[in-house]
């Protein structure tokens, strides 16, 4: 994870040995429940509380709790 101007970069890069990892990070105020889950499917999908997005940068929420799951 990586902060930038527009949100949270995601790029992952697990070992492929592990199936999951669970992330929690706090930013601009607000809390991102972070699941990765490793199930080698070939391209990244991500989704934010239950909605897919396109592209791979979490955007800024005013506030409040996300769920995040990104299935590699």
């Amino acid at each position: 994870l990586q902060a930038e101007y527009d949100g949270l970069a995601i790029r992952p890069a697990l070992p492929s040995c592990w199936n999951n990892v669970k992330i929690k990070r706090v930013f601009r105020g607000c809390t991102y429940d972070i699941v990765i889950e490793n199930i080698k499917q070939g391209e990244m999908q991500i989704f934010i509380d239950d909605e897919k997005i396109d592209g791979n940068v979490l955007p800024v929420f005013e506030n409040g709790d996300h769920s995040v799951k990104v299935v590699l």
